[in-house]
């Protein structure tokens, strides 16, 4: 990387799963997912500068964030210098957004874009699917982040089939101030093998409005999550006495989404959200994520 480089911007989306069956566990100690999986408008920022080679580095403010080898991002400048094979170097600051514990992949999609980032900053020129083979080892949600806005995901996460979703619109998003843990929400969770899930897929794919969509929702891990965090199951009872019933949790997260046709739909629902006691915030974001 050059000294003389300006810093390198990049917002990185969140996904919600529109649909996540957990079938059993691998052999590798991993679970078997089927999941439909949608790029959102809620960004972290992360701005990559040079740095002396051999020299990475990384500073966030956020809470709950490491900056050490803990986190995905210095997992992914790491391992791609190694694949390198060169004693490059850069500093990154990344701007927390997307809720940590939420299941909305915010740190899987900070590591895709940091391959995709200093594969180019690095002239590595790995292909994309070589960086998406990275990313897998990384965190099973990362190769999604190749993708374009919709993908079909299997394995434990690293088969990725891309999908044009016709539905385009609004998510309300509704906050907890918990944080969940992946690893104990999938230990806890009970696996099916429902024979509708290509059929909830087709479904969702064609769908053209939020209530078609919202029929085909659902996420084998939900009852996990409401287990290990009460405060969350609290929040979907309190969110459907407001008349929101179709809410579902986002992965293995503590974040609860809607999904509306129209702005002001999604911005009439977040103001009466926010009135829950168990609700730290409420907002709403475009659907697919705008694309750069």
């Amino acid at each position: 990387m050059c000294s003389v480089m300006p810093p390198v911007t990049i917002d990185t989306p969140a996904k919600i799963n529109l649909v996540l069956d957990v079938l059993g566990r691998r052999e590798d100690g991993f679970h078997e997912i089927r999941s439909l999986m949608m790029s959102v408008g809620l960004c972290d920022r992360l701005v990559f500068e040079a740095a002396p080679a051999g020299v990475i580095t990384l500073e966030c403010e956020a809470a709950r964030v490491p900056t050490d080898g803990g986190n995905l991002v210095m997992q992914a400048a790491h391992q791609l210098r190694e694949r390198a094979a060169r004693a490059a170097g850069c500093r990154v600051r990344l701007h927390k957004r997307i809720p940590v514990g939420g299941g909305m992949g915010g740190g899987s999609s900070d590591a895709a874009a940091t391959l995709k980032v200093l594969n180019d900053l690095w002239g590595t020129g790995l292909s994309v699917a070589e960086l998406s083979e990275i990313g897998g080892t990384i965190g099973s949600d990362v190769p999604f982040f190749f993708s374009p806005s919709g993908a079909i995901v299997s394995g434990r996460g690293e088969r990725v089939r891309p999908v044009r979703l016709k539905w385009a619109g609004w998510v309300a998003l509704v906050m907890t101030d918990v944080h969940v843990s992946t690893q104990e929400v999938y230990f806890r969770c009970t696996p099916k093998c429902p024979e509708s899930h290509q059929a909830a897929v087709a479904e969702l794919v064609e769908a053209t409005t939020a209530d078609a969509l919202r029929p085909h929702l659902r996420n084998g891990l939900e009852d996990a999550v409401f287990a290990l965090a009460p405060a969350v199951k609290c929040l979907s009872e309190e969110l459907a006495e407001l008349g929101a019933e179709t809410m579902r949790v986002s992965g293995a997260g503590a974040v609860l989404f809607d999904l509306f046709d129209e702005e002001a739909q999604a911005q009439e629902f977040i103001k009466r959200a926010r009135s829950c006691p168990h609700a730290k915030d409420a907002i709403a974001v475009a659907a697919p994520a705008p694309r750069e």
